[in-house]
């Protein structure tokens, strides 16, 4: 097996620009797209990042639905994936957790359990796409 170190990694063409091809041969994807852009977890019980990434701030908009900002903005609104997950916080509960209104500098998130919005302790949420 190889192994390489390095400090970092420019692109030849461009300094953002590397090029990763899949195992196969057949497909090629760039890394930026591959990489989390941001990460954050967030206790929406008290307003407060716990612990973050690329994430500049966060803002409680209403009873379970918040707001996070980004420290860079994305390339574009649709240029990114999103992902959230919260902790149960009652017994024998249904969760759904969900972004909408994604921007390029923010992405809104809803928490629902048992069928209402609800502030969760532990919100844990991340990108992955293409930094501007």
């Amino acid at each position: 097996m190889s192994e390489i170190k390095v400090d970092t990694l420019t692109g030849k063409t461009s300094a953002g620009d590397i090029t990763i091809t899949s195992t196969g041969g057949a497909a090629t994807f760039t890394l930026n797209d591959c990489l989390p852009a941001c990460w954050a977890r967030i206790n929406h019980d008290t307003s407060t990042i716990d612990d973050s990434v690329g994430v500049s701030s966060f803002t409680d908009t209403t009873t379970g639905q918040g707001q996070v900002f980004f420290t860079n903005s994305m390339v574009g609104a649709t240029s990114y994936a999103t992902a959230v997950d919260s902790q149960n916080e009652l017994a024998n509960t249904d969760v759904c957790n969900y972004t909408l209104a994604e921007a390029t500098a923010s992405y809104k998130y809803y928490t629902i359990e048992n069928n209402g919005f609800r502030d969760k302790g532990n919100v844990s949420t991340f990108v992955i796409g293409e930094i501007a």
